[in-house]
């Protein structure tokens, strides 16, 4: 994930591992990073994600991240 430039800081890129799943009405999500995913692997394996252009994004840490989603009675959707 990778988000548009809104500050004056340059955007930030997101490469997190997580699940989701469902149950009882209620979407759940939980992620976290993957660390060094913009840096090639010690056996010479290819990154996992390379950053392609270091001057206009840098790489963002996720330490920890879970999330609720549901549909309230009034059919308003709550986080």
């Amino acid at each position: 994930m990778c988000n548009k430039k809104q500050y004056q800081f340059v955007s930030r890129d997101f490469m997190e591992k997580g699940f989701n799943f469902y149950s009882n009405g209620k979407f759940y999500r939980y992620s976290t990073s993957i660390d060094d995913s913009e840096l090639p692997g010690e056996n010479g394996e290819e990154a996992l994600r390379p950053i392609a252009n270091y001057n206009t994004v840098v790489r963002a840490f996720t330490l920890f991240n879970c999330a609720i989603m549901q549909r309230e009675a009034d059919s308003k959707i709550s986080l």
